[in-house]
């Protein structure tokens, strides 16, 4: 398996058991958010893999017209978690709040 590979994996885990935070927090929003992320990036990858473009896409050895519907979903979930990765760095070092944006859903706990 090469690093990339390894990368997506483990942004996929990074973010699965940050899901899970959100989960025992009832953080609905942080849970809308990264369910989003995954579903958006599973359905890109499948668009892409059915696109004329997919023979130009690697996914390490294979291009990803040649990946079986499990595999895209890997990649799919992967590049969503690496994405929210991504957001979540730029949010850390973000010290004026310049990319804050307003959340999914309703904050139900501000009166």
């Amino acid at each position: 398996m090469d690093l990339v590979s390894l990368a997506g994996l483990t942004a996929l885990i990074k973010k699965v058991v940050d899901t899970a935070r959100y989960g025992a927090g009832r953080d609905w929003n942080g849970i809308t958010t990264q369910l989003i992320a995954w579903a958006a990036g599973v359905v890109l990858v499948a668009a892409t893999a059915v696109s004329d473009f997919a023979a130009l896409v690697q996914v390490g050895e294979f291009s990803l017209d040649r990946l079986n519907l499990m595999s895209q979903v890997l990649v799919g979930l992967s590049l969503g978690s690496a994405a929210s990765l991504v957001q979540d760095g730029i949010k850390a070092v973000d010290g004026s709040q310049s990319e804050a944006k307003p959340p999914l859903l309703a904050d139900k706990t501000t009166p």
